[in-house]
This record gives C-alpha cells, sequence and structure tokens, in this order.
C-alpha cells in the first residue's frame, strides 16, 4: 500500500508526504507506518487531471482538546514583491475536485467536506457566515493569507500564498483517513509556480 502518490499527465513524480518519501509495506505481516499532519504534497496547479492521493493518519489530540481544526488547501511559493500571482488567482481561481474518507474495518466513509460564505452586511459586525456542504466535492481556492518570510522584495519564492479549499470541522478525529484531490482545468498562468496540496492545522493570524 501507499501512503501518498501524486500523478500528473505523462508522469508520474516521487511519492512524497511532507517531504520525506513513505513507502507502504506489500503484505499484511508487516506493520504500517503512515504520515501524519501536517501534510504538504507536491501540486502543479496549471493542468488538468494532475491528482494526489494521501492516506495518512491523525493521532490522538492533545489533552485537554475535543477536536483539532486542520486546514485543507494550497501553499502557492511567489517571489516577495511580485503580483503576477494575485492576479493569475484572480483571473483563474484554481477549481479542484476532493473527497476525504475515514478508512474503518476496510471501508471507506465519506467526510462531508464543508466551505462557508459571509452573509453580513458590509460594516456589520459581529460578521455572520453561512456554511454548506461543497456541492459534488468541487471547490473553488480562496485567499487565506500571505506568508512572508522576511526575504527583501524581488526574492524568488520569498512568500507563501495560502489558499483555502474546505473543511472537514469536528468529524475528524483521530484514525486513518484518505484524502484525494485532482485538478479540474488547465491554468497555464500558473505554470512556473512551485505550490502544494496541504492539510495543517490553522494557524493564529
Amino acid at each position: 500500500m501507499v501512503a501518498a502518490s501524486v500523478a500528473g499527465a505523462g508522469y508520474s513524480p516521487g511519492i512524497n508526504a511532507q517531504g520525506a518519501n513513505m513507502i507502504m509495506t506489500v503484505n499484511n505481516e508487516q506493520s504500517v507506518t503512515l504520515p501524519r499532519p501536517p501534510l504538504k504534497i507536491p501540486m502543479p496547479l496549471d493542468k488538468a487531471g494532475y491528482k494526489v492521493d494521501v492516506t495518512f493518519e491523525v493521532p490522538p489530540l492533545p489533552r485537554r482538546m475535543t477536536y483539532l481544526s486542520h486546514l485543507i488547501g494550497l501553499r502557492i511559493l511567489f517571489t516577495t514583491g511580485d503580483l503576477n500571482l494575485l492576479r493569475a488567482l484572480e483571473a483563474h481561481p484554481v477549481e479542484v475536485r476532493l473527497s476525504l474518507h475515514r478508512i474503518e474495518d476496510g471501508r471507506e466513509v465519506r467526510i462531508p467536506l464543508r466551505d462557508r460564505k459571509r452573509v453580513s452586511g458590509f460594516g456589520e459586525y459581529p460578521r455572520r457566515y453561512e456554511i454548506f456542504e461543497i456541492p459534488e466535492g468541487k471547490a473553488t481556492a480562496s485567499l487565506y493569507y500571505a506568508e512572508h518570510f522576511g526575504a527583501p522584495q524581488g526574492t524568488p519564492n520569498g512568500s507563501t500564498m495560502v489558499m483555502n479549499l474546505a473543511g472537514a470541522g469536528t468529524a475528524v478525529t483521530p484514525g486513518v483517513y484518505r484524502f484525494q484531490v485532482e485538478t479540474l482545468e488547465d491554468i497555464p498562468a500558473l505554470s512556473g509556480f512551485t505550490s502544494f496540496f496541504v492539510y495543517e492545522k490553522y494557524l493564529k493570524r
């Protein structure tokens, strides 16, 4: 069994989860070591049909925690001070098909993935949001935040654009899961950018 695999048009990069190769055992007598969040898996966004398929483990939660929120999204490296990535994302929002399943007794049980939209008016506080299940497993990446690394302007890959795809909330508890993600359309404007599918703890901003 393979913990994480990626496949694109005409090529198949190596198995990768959080920068480390994860090769699973091939018979039932050996134990299986699965990657754990945070997951960071290379995923080019310029071609349709690129797939990530990862099996991973959510470990027991820290004491006194009932659940742990995770960011399901993308990280895209860009040059600090260069607005080309923002222009490309505004003109061609990234759409993917994604699914999350919990593995129980050899079966895959679907975990609903949700997103939210703001329903409160401009200047209205507190802000109000509507939660909805992603239709047909299709999600559009939305800007979450930009993370700068203190690199001077013009430094290649000096920043990361973090994009949100979906959330699973309290449905994810300790156990084994399978995530599948696939790009749905060609976006030539994103060619040359280094990007990753990520499943990681939400960061406080």
